[in-house]
């Protein structure tokens, strides 16, 4: 009677199994049918003989801007200069990502688009990232991790959905409480909470209401009871990843107050990391309403002779000093980041680029390295000079185009932000003179191969 049983039990298994792998391998399939559907525009069609396809990699600085991004107005600009061929510019910029993540995407974008020219513009975002892209371990991973089937991807998507709807159910109860009245306002819970809400599960009831009653404050322009209890917070936890979220919150009041004298403080809490956005965007206010100079510029100052090896903050007393009108200041801050820049370099970025060069010889690309807008395209050349094909490379130079158009029309006009301290992303005035900059050396490039 056993083996019978046991016959059954196996037979059942290895028919789980069965369906299980050709399930795995039909969404498999399906999958690989859908991207080819999704990019036939882009890939199914031939190129002519006097087509040429420009691929354009890169973060938010390539990404931004739909039809005013740098990529598309340079296919514009390329159709129209030379009208006897027909450019295609690829546009594969990936916001808020460092050069590591773009760079585990490059080999099948290259197999994808057949580009035939490769323009790069990367490695400002990689001031966190310390982990160098490993081609090897890519493919492992892309084969061997779990997280990679099908199956185990529906599974966390139907257990998530799960739970969205359990904490939907919970939300609606919960809006449908009364919360008993704390202050003078008469200030309720909002039935809702943010993301960083959530996170506070670990810290004590009493600090999650409240957090919830200053943001319900703000929200009602409360100004002076939110400042008040965000201030109780800070007291009542020394956590550093808490107090950072609470100063960014208090800043939002400052900045709707016009109290820009009071952003010091959230300044200074995130002055650890001189290309943090908030940081830079902070910085720049106090400078455009000349606020506080003498104390934010102790700061910096403070906060270089601490880290000595570090560009970022000079750049960020660069920004400022333009900001100011002080021209002395600003080129004697530039030439300290520079002469940093050029002593040192970001190992994940030379890492990441040794490997795009040996993709560029694998493919047989023509590469096109480009500087970002004001920084000196030498910072560039020397991180990349060592390198087998570095003599094959075109460079597109930014740095004294952008000073003088700058200069001419007003930062504001060329850039919607500082979020790099001396440069930001930039307006559709911006990405074309950037366009137009890359179209010279790519025409140049197609003039010398006729």
């Amino acid at each position: 009677m056993k083996l019978p049983f046991l016959k059954k039990v196996i037979f059942s298994f290895l028919l789980l199994l069965s369906f299980l792998i050709f399930l795995e391998i039909f969404l498999r399939l399906t999958g690989v049918l859908y991207l080819e559907l999704a990019n036939q525009k882009l890939t199914a069609q031939l190129k002519t003989q006097n087509t040429i396809r420009v691929l354009c990699i890169g973060e938010s600085t390539t990404f931004l801007g739909g039809e005013n991004s740098y990529p598309s107005q340079l296919q514009s600009i390329l159709n129209t200069k030379s009208p006897d061929r027909q450019f295609e510019v690829i546009n594969k910029g990936i916001p808020g990502v460092g050069s590591t993540q773009i760079l585990k995407q490059v080999p099948d974008w290259i197999r994808e688009y057949k580009p035939d020219i490769l323009v790069t513009m990367m490695g400002i975002n990689d001031h966190n990232n310390l982990i160098p892209f490993t081609m090897n371990a890519s493919e492992k991973e892309r084969f061997f991790n779990i997280k990679t089937f099908r199956l185990y991807k529906i599974s966390v998507w139907i257990i998530d959905t799960l739970y969205q709807m359990k904490e939907k159910q919970k939300k609606e109860y919960s809006s449908n409480t009364d919360t008993p009245n704390t202050t003078s306002k008469n200030i309720k819970e909002p039935p809702q909470l943010d993301a960083f809400t959530r996170k506070l599960t670990q810290s004590s009831p009493t600090y999650q209401k409240l957090y919830i009653y200053a943001l319900t404050a703000e929200s009602k322009n409360y100004f002076k009871e939110a400042e008040q209890i965000f201030h109780q917070l800070l007291k009542m936890n020394s956590d550093e990843t808490l107090s950072i979220k609470i100063y960014e919150k208090l800043a939002n009041l400052y900045l709707r107050q016009n109290n820009y004298n009071a952003l010091l403080a959230p300044i200074k809490s995130r002055l650890y990391n001189p290309y943090d956005s908030k940081l830079a965007e902070w910085i720049t206010t106090l400078c455009k309403t000349n606020t506080s100079i003498e104390e934010l510029m102790h700061l910096l100052n403070d906060a270089t002779a601490n880290r000595p090896d570090h560009p970022g903050y000079y750049h960020l007393m660069s920004g400022c000093y333009d900001e100011l009108g002080d021209l002395e200041n600003q080129r004697r801050s530039e030439k300290l980041a520079n002469e940093i820049r050029q002593k040192n370099y970001n190992p994940t970025t030379k890492e990441n680029f040794k490997k795009l060069d040996s993709l560029i010889s694998e493919f047989n690309l023509k590469a096109l390295f480009v500087q970002y807008p004001i920084r000196d395209l030498n910072n560039l050349k020397i991180v990349l000079s060592d390198l087998p094909g570095f003599n094959n490379y075109y460079f597109v130079d930014n740095e004294n185009s952008f000073k003088t158009l700058t200069q001419s029309q007003g930062y504001d006009q060329v850039f919607i932000d500082r979020f790099a301290g001396d440069f930001g992303h930039c307006t559709p005035l911006g990405n074309k003179l950037l366009a137009s900059n890359v179209a010279e050396i790519i025409l140049n490039i197609i003039n010398k191969t006729k």
